[in-house]
């Protein structure tokens, strides 16, 4: 069956236009940025898809962002159901934007089946969130969720100490939430903000604080994969690393455990981080420049 749309949170509430297509209802007025997040563009996508048809969780989400989506004109997602199984299914879905097709997310669902075989990465040994402070960085501030970093990394200030490119972060949601397909959704949103911040961090010189005014960077791909059931009314820990950073790129993945050190979900993001092409200092652009 469809999701029940009274289910799913005002951070991803969307108004439905025909059975296919919907609309975003609430966006993030407060934010200093006139732009919506990638992760939480999937996040939409998914929440579009289970209210469209599928009664499957999402295995995995892959998006690919290509042009900036504003917060203040409407945002439009069309859902083309490509296949519908008993032990997969597959969905794309199309964000436009003033009628420009602005991101596109492919959605792989599936049944749930017992194991023929079993095991999964160990988690990092690392302090509990109840001993970690509030993850304070810039751009941190998602609707729905809190976090908490693990030890004292900074990649915000142009002049931070150098360390090593991992980054690890508890998340919960900061109300309760479904456990299934709308938890999916509201973990997505919450996995894209620090990968780049995480690349950041052995190269001093170079802050966050320089995002959108001297330097651009953004994500440009994002995908997760989803391995167990996502509970998001306790503490999931985020184990990120940036395994690459080069020619204006970067690439980072991450590892997403419970407390009891299951591997719940694991994701991959490529973004940018370059110079601007035009040289200029872009801080009277902040709110909407890449």
């Amino acid at each position: 069956m469809p999701l029940d749309p009274d289910l799913v949170p005002d951070e991803l509430a969307l108004r439905r236009i025909d059975q296919q297509q919907f609309e975003v209802v609430r966006q993030d007025e407060h934010s200093p940025r006139d732009v919506i997040n990638g992760t939480q563009l999937m996040g939409y996508a998914m929440i579009a898809s289970a209210l469209s048809s599928t009664n499957h969780t999402i295995k995995s989400a892959h998006g690919v962002f290509l042009r900036p989506v504003g917060r203040g004109v409407p945002v439009l997602l069309d859902v083309e159901q490509l296949y519908a199984g008993r032990a997969f299914g597959s969905d794309t879905v199309t964000v436009t934007q003033n009628d420009k097709v602005c991101a596109r997310v492919q959605l792989l669902s599936t049944g749930d089946e017992p194991d023929l075989i079993r095991h999964g990465d160990a988690m990092p040994a690392v302090v509990p969130a109840d001993e970690c402070a509030p993850f304070v960085a810039i751009g941190s501030q998602i609707p729905g969720l809190e976090f908490r970093v693990v030890g004292t990394p900074d990649f915000d200030s142009i002049d931070h100490a150098e360390s090593a490119p991992e980054l690890n972060l508890w998340v919960r949601a900061t109300a309760p939430v479904m456990v299934g397909r709308v938890s999916q959704a509201v973990l997505c949103t919450g996995t894209g903000t620090s990968l780049i911040g995480t690349a950041l961090l052995p190269h001093s010189g170079v802050g966050q604080v320089q995002a959108h005014r001297t330097i651009s960077t953004g994500v440009v791909a994002h995908t997760i994969n989803f391995h167990e059931s996502v509970d998001l009314n306790g503490w999931l820990l985020l184990a990120q690393e940036s395994i690459y950073a080069g020619r204006g790129r970067a690439h980072g993945r991450a590892r997403v455990f419970d407390p009891a050190g299951r591997l719940i979900a694991s994701y991959t993001q490529d973004s940018m981080i370059r110079h601007f092409t035009d040289g200029r200092d872009h801080s009277a652009d902040y709110r909407t420049i890449m």
